[in-house]
């Protein structure tokens, strides 16, 4: 018997987050990334708080910042799932939600 994994690549922008300071003169991005799965009647089946973390020194004070997530999940049945992203901001108690839509195929 074997699981299905299924990889899921999700690219989202922060903006209003504020700033960390590495040292040497630069700037960080720091973010923690929550993961929450939901199935299609909104049930919730998996919430991993701090399921990764975003960190991005800079030399410059980004305004905006592109974020590439990889969720790989495993043991998921063949249906649609809701994915609930929360980036939560290490330097400030900043946080902003979005949700993707995602169908498993056999």
């Amino acid at each position: 018997l074997f699981k299905k994994v299924v990889q899921i690549l999700i690219y989202g922008g922060t903006y209003g987050f504020d700033y960390g300071s590495p040292g040497e003169g630069l700037y960080s991005v720091n973010l923690f990334v929550d993961l929450q799965v939901l199935d299609a009647s909104g049930n919730q089946l998996a919430n991993a708080p701090g399921a990764t973390e975003y960190n991005m020194p800079s030399r410059h004070q980004n305004r905006e910042v592109p974020v590439n997530i990889t969720y790989t999940l495993d043991g998921l049945l063949p249906g649609r799932y809701t994915l609930v992203t929360t980036l939560r901001d290490k330097n400030s108690q900043k946080s902003g939600s979005f949700q993707t839509a995602s169908e498993i195929s056999q």
